[in-house]
């Protein structure tokens, strides 16, 4: 019987009562969460039990930096007051649980629950989500032409590709920022404060568009050129691999007290070498 299990996170940070009470029933089952890796849930078995979960956001927090820094010892502490036990960390977000029949809420306090949130997402996702939505702007621009003619040929990957590049990134921004203003104004009129839930659900029709396009793509490979379809196959796999391991080495290094720029610095390194002997083994495999 396995001890241990993984699972793909399909959550959205902005959705914290989806994820606290996924992380309950997985509880229940007798799966207790153990750490949040790249992309997936990682849990380590245990005897069924009604557990309470609850998560927090530390703008400060960096994936990279050793732990537990500063800030997260003293958030920690507190939490441990009130019978708050620490999981694991989520990027800039933090996650606790408890085993009390009914305890206290870690958060009362629906303003500085946004506030943090917003501040988090602010160092995080957002950034990173214009990067990818201004990023595929301007090559689209650049690239007009060649989309007129590719939407000619092949209409439906055209498509795709757009909504990928274009589409659901821009429609989550303007999700996000639509939600922020309702919540916002949800908290000044002391209500709870609102969790989106659209936000995770574009981010997994973005990853069912992008699975599709690959998916697209290899196929008409294998019709066309099967050698050129087992050389793609092998290429996403090892950029998977590579997230995959760069997240291993991100953790490792962070659990063993390194810095935040030695860290950061070991990650990049690692992710060179690995890519470059990802290339290497290809034209092994796949020689000219």
């Amino acid at each position: 019987m396995k001890d241990r299990k993984a699972s793909l996170n399909l959550y959205s940070p902005c959705d914290w009562k989806a994820v606290e009470r996924h992380l309950t029933r997985m509880a229940a089952k007798g799966w207790r969460l153990e750490y949040v890796g790249h992309a997936c849930w990682h849990y380590r078995r245990s005897a069924p039990a009604a557990v309470h979960y609850a998560m927090t956001w530390l703008p400060g927090l960096s994936a990279y930096a050793p732990e537990p820094t500063v800030e997260e010892a003293d958030l920690s502490e507190l939490c441990a007051a009130a019978g708050w036990q620490k999981v694991c960390g989520w990027g800039n977000m933090m996650i606790y649980a408890n085993d009390q029949p009914d305890p206290v809420p870690l958060i009362t306090d629906e303003r500085l629950r946004l506030q943090n949130l917003h501040a988090a997402m602010k160092k995080g996702s957002l950034p990173g989500m214009g990067v990818v939505f201004g990023v595929s702007t301007a090559l689209a621009l650049l690239l007009w032409p060649i989309w007129a003619v590719s939407y000619r040929t092949a209409p439906d990957v055209t498509v795709l590709l757009a909504v990928c590049a274009l589409g659901l990134p821009g429609i989550w921004l303007l999700n996000y920022w639509g939600w922020y203003r309702t919540a916002r104004r949800a908290v000044e009129e002391n209500r709870p404060c609102p969790v989106n839930r659209a936000a995770g659900w574009l981010e997994l029709a973005w990853l069912a568009a992008a699975l599709c396009l690959a998916g697209r793509y290899l196929y008409q490979e294998w019709f066309s050129d099967p050698r050129q379809f087992w050389y793609s196959l092998c290429f996403m796999a090892g950029l998977i691999g590579l997230g995959f391991l760069g997240d291993g080495v991100r953790r490792f290094l962070r659990e063993n007290g390194s810095s935040k720029a030695g860290n950061i610095a070991a990650a990049l390194v690692a992710a060179l070498v690995c890519a470059v002997a990802l290339v290497f083994a290809l034209q092994l495999l796949f020689p000219a």
